[in-house]
């Protein structure tokens, strides 16, 4: 179409071996879509789609020359660049602990260790549940710590020994302790807990990861940071230094386009302790304060139709959500030109209103490039439709 307000993007999946395998994977299920030629296969784990320009794997759009790469196209229709990477995530195994650097941290590691940092550039992020979805996010504070461990001595004596003068400094000295414990010394501690007779949420999630990386080091951050559960809809924000972990679920995330990581467990790719503990923000925290602001844009009381706002507090993005019921006839958002929208489940049409006015069909599996600012309106829903966008501040 020459004359269109949005472009379909052919999107392209990475199969990190923490994603979920063959076609019980979303992202499988999406990419599908997006590239007609795609075969899932069953021992394959699809873990990560990418939209965007990231050089790593950039989103492809179809012309008449061919397929042309989104940053190539952009810079030739005179488009301004992507700030942000937009993925969908479906987690089956637990991602490494890990912390994103400052811009200034990241330009100082890509000028050190290229090859290691390949960008330049921060990564805050932002992740919303599409299922039911587990993380790790943030240091608790340190008497929830205590107590989870005040039944588990080999543990309990690293806290007594790292006691400072304040609860950052002390969390600090933990980790920095327990990042030197050798192997027999971790054998201990995890055999330990282990053998503990107790069910809770946080000694099966150990069990669990134990299976998954055995006596790895990243274990023990499950008694040190924030256990979050959300729900489809519900989300978290991840600044500069935030240690995380995702452990299971399907999420939608967008974050400045980077792809810097520095890792210290759960992985068996590069760790980097001592950059992780120089960078890391050992301030202890609520749960609720990784929770992103939400201004409800549209809600119809009687179908449960919404449309929401996830500012992100970043230069870069923010994330919309459109849910439409099939009963609903119409719904409608205005967004800004640059924005990635991508249909994770149903059907409908949209018609779209901006220098040209269009009507596309769209599904699930769908992912477009908006160019220009428009107002898109929802309707004819045959399905349940959700539908994210990452916008461009």
């Amino acid at each position: 179409m020459k004359h269109s307000a949005i472009i379909a993007l052919k999107c392209g999946t990475q199969n990190y071996e923490w994603g979920v395998k063959g076609p019980k994977s979303l992202v499988a299920a999406l990419r599908r879509r997006c590239d007609p030629k795609f075969e899932i296969k069953e021992d394959i784990s699809y873990a990560e789609l990418w939209m965007g320009t990231h050089p790593k794997l950039e989103s492809q759009v179809r012309t008449a020359q061919g397929m042309v790469p989104l940053s190539i196209f952009l810079k030739e229709n005179q488009l301004p660049g992507l700030k942000y990477l937009f993925k969908v995530l479906s987690v089956e195994k637990a991602l490494s602990i890990q912390v994103h650097p400052d811009k200034n941290s990241a330009v100082n590691l890509h000028s050190k260790f290229p090859n290691i940092y390949q960008d330049n550039n921060h990564k805050p992020e932002m992740a919303i549940a599409i299922s039911n979805f587990k993380a790790l996010i943030g240091f608790r504070p340190l008497s929830e710590a205590k107590e989870l461990i005040k039944d588990i001595p080999s543990l309990n004596n690293y806290f007594n020994i790292a006691q400072a003068c304040d609860e950052r400094e002390t969390l600090k000295k933990i980790v920095s302790e327990l990042v030197k414990l050798d192997n027999n010394a971790l054998k201990g501690i995890f055999d330990e807990i282990l053998a503990s007779q107790n069910t809770d949420m946080i000694t099966e999630t150990f069990k669990t990861l134990f299976e998954q990386y055995k006596y790895d080091i990243g274990c023990l951050f499950l008694f040190l940071m924030n256990f979050v559960e959300l729900k489809p809809g519900e989300a978290i924000v991840i600044g500069p230094g935030v240690p995380h972990c995702y452990l299971k679920g399907d999420i939608v995330e967008c974050m400045a386009n980077s792809d810097n990581v520095i890792r210290l467990g759960l992985t068996g790719k590069h760790k980097d302790v001592n950059t992780m503990l120089q960078l890391t923000d050992f301030t202890p925290y609520n749960a609720q304060h990784f929770k992103p602001e939400t201004v409800v844009l549209d809600c119809k009381a009687d179908t449960k139709s919404t449309t929401v706002q996830y500012k992100s507090g970043f230069d870069e993005f923010d994330i919309y959500k459109i849910h439409v019921a099939p009963r609903d006839r119409q719904v409608s958002i205005g967004v800004k030109a640059s924005s990635i929208m991508i249909v994770i489940s149903g059907a409908s049409k949209v018609q779209i209103t901006s220098k040209w006015d269009e009507k596309w069909k769209i599904r699930k599996g769908d992912v477009f490039l908006i160019k220009l600012d428009a107002t898109l309106l929802f309707e004819d829903v045959k399905e349940e439709l959700l539908v994210y966008i990452a916008q461009q501040n």
